[in-house]
Order: structure tokens, then C-alpha cells, then sequence
């Protein structure tokens, strides 16, 4: 379905909690943390009812179908995830479903029924054609696939407007042909084939390798994906992970320091503890005991960590012959020759591992070492104002005086540095400035300008100010405000906040798709659902399809639960 996992585990938990269906709250799957295959015999029983009533007897197998999990310590204590009642069609209950409950539902039906159906009966054909020429021969090839009777493919197409046509698109006919035959080429083309590397993992495929190592279980592969997210090892663009330089940093330590803590084989040995402590098998404290302290043949990771952890060399990549990547406080960067006088070069965010090449390395050192652009002077000193791009994005620089740091401001979103006049530029430079005194706290008051847009502070409070040349000519007035409004008030009182991109519009949201600036944080909104950037993504490498799943993520989550906090009494 193409659902994020933890999206996917979201959607199940409300039809394994409960959809009202028509003034009654009724549960429409079973458990659906469990990799269990069992199922429980009024299961089997119902499916085979409703496979005859609602196929025929010809698509009833014999005797009911029994699967085995090929999952060492699988939680069979569940049944497979299935519907609660068969009966129970897709199409009779969709008006109660939303659009993604229902294609959930859809697919666990489908798949829970499939399983209990006779086995589909494909007639496969090849056909070679030799060809000669000149004195060679050439063979051509061609398959075919006739589906002589559907048996479970039938239930896969339920649902369709036209089920045998949906079959029909499955089938590869061709024509009947005898060991002889002359045929004809209606068209000859040439087509090169390039081999293409392996495709990164989506979520599913990534899940699909840790079920297939016996590492994770499904309750926690949502969570999985979320953390190495969350942590910076991947960044998703579209529905692939693609892994950043950190992950490569990590990796590459713990894989030279600590190998035993990556090997697969320890991950999934780790599982079957953990199972067998929830079984009672072992005593979960003496476990950690001997996984931190260690036993007398083999070191905890206390002592590895003490022994070897001053030694452990900070990890880097090699890119190319004297060239590495490592990661600083900041991120990632280059870096040639030894370090002390070595060469860096800022390393952009959105540049994957695998997507480095020679040529862009050189080119960011060129960019290094090219003399910055001057792209006008500051009328208030008549010094050059140059154009620079940082590890945080583009910045305006102006020389400082002698034993003076040099002036720097960030460049404001959507600002086209190159058409800026001379008195815009000096505005710009003339951030932060400060505007008066607020008149409750008497702090200063000041407006300056960040990478998401023009804001405002007085000692705590913070405001957004929308367009940078409106608030470089806002009144004191008019700052208190601002400052004062409400966070939701502030586009009525004040002026509004200007979007820091326009992504465009996507079914199924209220509006147009904006990336925003607010308190805690880039997010995007529809107008109608906001969701907050995670760390990995940045409002300029953000796609639509990107804000789009964040959106719909957090409409399924809806609305945020209030806390209450109760003061304790000492």
C-alpha cells in the first residue's frame, strides 16, 4: 500500500480498537503485533463458509490449509492477523472506514481468505524462434502465462468492477504455434540494457531483511524505522532510506571496535533472550549482568569499553585517494591531508554517501578556495558585501576593521541576493537592530533575521514577523503586539508570517502545502493540520510528496491530548 510503518501500525491499531459501525464500537481485525501463521479453527471454519458462498466449492481446498512460521520464537500466542469475522465484507462496511482503513481492512481480508483457497493452476509457455543470418543463427525467445483456473488469485481481485478482466490483465497469450512454424517480425528495435546498482530499502524491504535475520518482532519495527530517523542515520526521500555520513561514521566504528555489537547473529540471539525472558527462561537481571560486567571467558562491554575506549581512533570515510569525510560538531565535512594542516570543505546535507563522485569533490573544494562573490558594497561603511553559502545555507558577509570580526546576517528565504539594491542590502546588514524598549519587561526589543525568516525577542518572549523589509521598519507599538498576541492571533493582529516555501497542493489535504516557520521549529501545514520537520529533513530539500505523508501522519494521529499536571504539596 505503499504506508509508512509506523503509519501502517497506526491504521491497525484503530481497527483492532474499533470503528463505530452504525452507533456500535465494533473491533474488525485481531491482535496485530504478532508474526503468527496460526489460525484459530472458527477461522478456518468461517473462511471456507465464506469461500464457498461467495466463489463456489470449486475454489475449497480438501482440507483446511495449516502454515508454520519459519521465525525461530515467533509469537504464536496470538493468531495470524486476520479479520475478526469473515463475514464481514470490504465493500459492505467501507462507508464506516476511512479511505486508509479501508485499504488496510481490504488487504488483510483478501489476504487472510487467499490463504485458505486452492492453489491457482498456470499454464507457462516459451517459445524460441531461431533466426539465421549470414551464416549465424540468432534465437529469440518470448513467454507466455494462461491462468487455467484462478483458485486464490481469485480473491485478489475482489472488489474489481470487472474481476475476470483484472485476471486477464495477469495472462501473456500467445499464439498456438508447432515446431516449424515461420514467423514474421512485425518490428525490430535495438535497446541497450545498463546494469543498475542494487535498489536502496523502503521500509518494507528494510523489514522484510530484519524478519528474514530473525531481528525486531512486529511491535517493534515501526519503532525501528522511527529511530534511526530520528537519530540522523537516514534521511527518507520519497519511499527510500538513504543512509547519511554519520550512519557511515557509526558504523564503521562500532563494526572495527565492537564487531560482536553489530553481527547480525548477536541482534538475533539477543531477541530469543528477550523471549525467553518474557517466557520466564531466564532471569532478565542476571542477562544484563553478564551482557555489562561480563563472565569469566568473556569480557562485559564495561571493560572492553574501558580497555579500548581512549584507543578507539574517531571514525572516517575515504571518498577518494587523500580525501576523507568526517564528522565534526557541525556535520559532516572534507578534508584533505593530515590534520593540522589539512584542507576542509563543507560537506552540503542533502549529498548522500553513494552519491559523491570525484567531480563534486572537486568542485566543493573549488568552492572552498574561489574568492567569495561581491555582490554590491554596505552604504554605511563603503565596504564589498560578499555572497557566501555555509553548512546552515547562504549568508551576506562585510569585511570587519582592523581586529574586528567580519559582519555577517543570514540571507533570507525566497531573497534573490543578486537583485537587491544597495539600501536593501544595507537593511540587511543592519540586522539585529534594536527597536525600542518593551515597555512591561523594560527589555530591549530586538528584530533580526534567521534562516527561516524575520522574528522578533524581548529577553523570553519570541514572535514571528513574516517579510524581513516590513519588520525592519516596525514600531515599537507594533512589536509589543506582536510579542503579546497569541500564537494562533498573530496573523490576525499583526502581520502574518510568510511561508518559507510553497510546495503546491495533494488530494485528500485541506489546502495548499506550506513549509512555515514557528516557535519549536520548521513545519509544514495544509492550513488546516500542522506537522512538525523531523530533524533529518530541512525546509529546503523537503518535497511535497515528503509534507504530504507528514500531514496525513499526523491527521491519523489526531488531536493532540492535553496533559494535566498537578502541583505535589511538600
Amino acid at each position: 500500500l505503499g504506508f509508512p510503518a509506523d503509519r501502517t501500525m497506526r491504521i491497525a491499531q484503530q481497527l483492532y480498537e474499533g470503528v463505530d459501525m452504525g452507533g456500535e464500537r465494533v473491533g474488525l481485525i485481531t491482535y496485530m503485533r504478532t508474526d503468527s501463521l496460526a489460525l484459530a479453527e472458527r477461522a478456518v471454519t468461517q473462511a471456507r463458509e465464506v469461500i464457498t458462498s461467495q466463489y463456489g466449492k470449486d475454489f475449497l481446498p480438501k482440507s483446511p490449509r495449516v502454515y508454520k512460521s519459519k521465525a525461530k520464537n515467533a509469537q504464536e500466542a496470538h493468531e495470524a492477523i486476520r479479520p475478526t469475522d469473515l463475514a464481514r465484507l470490504p465493500a459492505d462496511i467501507k462507508g464506516h472506514l476511512t479511505d486508509e482503513q479501508f485499504k488496510l481492512y481490504d488487504l488483510i481480508w483478501k489476504r487472510t481468505l487467499a490463504s485458505q483457497m486452492r492453489s491457482a493452476e498456470v499454464a507457462r509457455t516459451k517459445v524460441e524462434v531461431a533466426v539465421p543470418c549470414e551464416g549465424k543463427e540468432f534465437v529469440f525467445g518470448a513467454s507466455g502465462k494462461e491462468i487455467v483456473f484462478p483458485g486464490f488469485l481469485r480473491a485478489y481481485v475482489e472488489g474489481a468492477d470487472d474481476p475476470e478482466e483484472k485476471l486477464g490483465d495477469r495472462e501473456t497469450i500467445l499464439p498456438d504455434l508447432k515446431v516449424g512454424d515461420e514467423v514474421s517480425a512485425d518490428q525490430v528495435r535495438a535497446t541497450e540494457h545498463a546494469t543498475r546498482p542494487p535498489a536502496r530499502y523502503t521500509e518494507a524491504t528494510l523489514i522484510r531483511m530484519l524478519e528474514n535475520e530473525g531481528i525486531g518482532r512486529p511491535s517493534t519495527y515501526a519503532s525501528i524505522i522511527g529511530t534511526i530517523q530520528d537519530r540522523g542515520y537516514v534521511v527518507k526521500k520519497k519511499n527510500e532510506l538513504i543512509p547519511t555520513w554519520t550512519a557511515m561514521a557509526v558504523t564503521q566504528l562500532l563494526e572495527e571496535s565492537f564487531p560482536k555489537l553489530v553481527d547480525l547473529k548477536f541482534t538475533a540471539e539477543m531477541e530469543n533472550d528477550l523471549d525467553e525472558i518474557a517466557d520466564g527462561e531466564q532471569d532478565h537481571v542476571e542477562r544484563l549482568r553478564r551482557f555489562y560486567h561480563g563472565v569469566d571467558n568473556a569480557p562485559g562491554i564495561e571493560k572492553e569499553v574501558n580497555e579500548r575506549g581512549r584507543d578507539i581512533p574517531f571514525p572516517h570515510i575515504n571518498v577518494s585517494d587523500g580525501t576523507i569525510v568526517r564528522i565534526g560538531r557541525n556535520g559532516p565535512f572534507l578534508q584533505r591531508g593530515q590534520t593540522g594542516s589539512a584542507t576542509i570543505a563543507n560537506l552540503p546535507d542533502e549529498v548522500a554517501p553513494a552519491d559523491l563522485s570525484a567531480t563534486e569533490i572537486d568542485e566543493l573544494f573549488e568552492r572552498r578556495n574561489a574568492e567569495p562573490e561581491s555582490i554590491g558594497t554596505d552604504p554605511a561603511t563603503g565596504k564589498p558585501v560578499y555572497f557566501k553559502v555555509g553548512r546552515y545555507g547562504p549568508y551576506l558577509e562585510r569585511p570587519g576593521d582592523e581586529g574586528e570580526d567580519p559582519k555577517r546576517v543570514t540571507v533570507p528565504p525566497g531573497t534573490e541576493v543578486k537583485e537587491l539594491s544597495e539600501e536593501e542590502l544595507g537593511t540587511l546588514l543592519s540586522f539585529p537592530r534594536t527597536i525600542g524598549v518593551h515597555p512591561e519587561s523594560n527589555e530591549p526589543i530586538v528584530v533580526a533575521v534567521g534562516r527561516y525568516g524575520a522574528y522578533l525577542s524581548a529577553g523570553e518572549q519570541k514572535a514571528n514577523v513574516g517579510e524581513w523589509r516590513e519588520a525592519a521598519n516596525l514600531s515599537v507599538e507594533a512589536a509589543v503586539a506582536q510579542l503579546a498576541a497569541p500564537k494562533a492571533g498573530r496573523a490576525q493582529r499583526g502581520a502574518a508570517p510568510a511561508p518559507l516555501r510553497t510546495l503546491g497542493t495533494a488530494d485528500g489535504l485541506a489546502g495548499e502545502v506550506r513549509v512555515m516557520s514557528g516557535r519549536y521549529g520548521p513545519y509544514v501545514t495544509d492550513g488546516t493540520t500542522n506537522a512538525t520537520l523531523p530533524k533529518a529533513m530541512t525546509p529546503e530539500a523537503i518535497t511535497l510528496e515528503q509534507a504530504t505523508e507528514l500531514i496525513k501522519t499526523k491527521q491519523a494521529q489526531g488531536p493532540t491530548k492535553r496533559k494535566n499536571f498537578r502541583r505535589k504539596k511538600r
